[in-house]
């Protein structure tokens, strides 16, 4: 569910964003949203990376669909000193606004 967060912090449903309907009917013509989710929460607990989605875009930058790449095929490098990622898809540099990165779990 998208959430819109007033001023105070106060959080209520976005019902009419965009973006609601790939999180919650389909995130894609072959992917329905629950197998996204449950897809990138899986990658999140159990690969190193955390889970990732890219974010399909029109060219008027609205939102089109959410796709789950096959393990590998997206990599996420972090900066150094600021831990800024950097995200490619088949080794082609990808903006990092147009990905989902639900990040790994913490280990010791």
């Amino acid at each position: 569910m998208v959430k819109e967060v007033a001023a105070d912090g106060t959080e209520t449903d976005a019902l009419s964003h965009p973006v609601n309907a790939l999180l919650n009917r389909q995130a894609n013509d072959w992917t329905p949203a629950f197998c996204a989710v449950r897809d990138l929460v899986f990658d999140a607990l159990t690969d190193d990376r955390g889970g990732m989605l890219w974010v399909n875009r029109l060219s008027d930058g609205r939102v089109a669909e959410l796709i789950r790449y096959r393990s590998g095929m997206v990599t996420v490098d972090y900066d150094q000193a600021t831990g800024e990622p950097f995200y490619r898809i088949d080794n082609t540099p990808t903006p990092r606004e147009d990905m989902v990165h639900l990040r790994a779990t913490v280990t010791t």
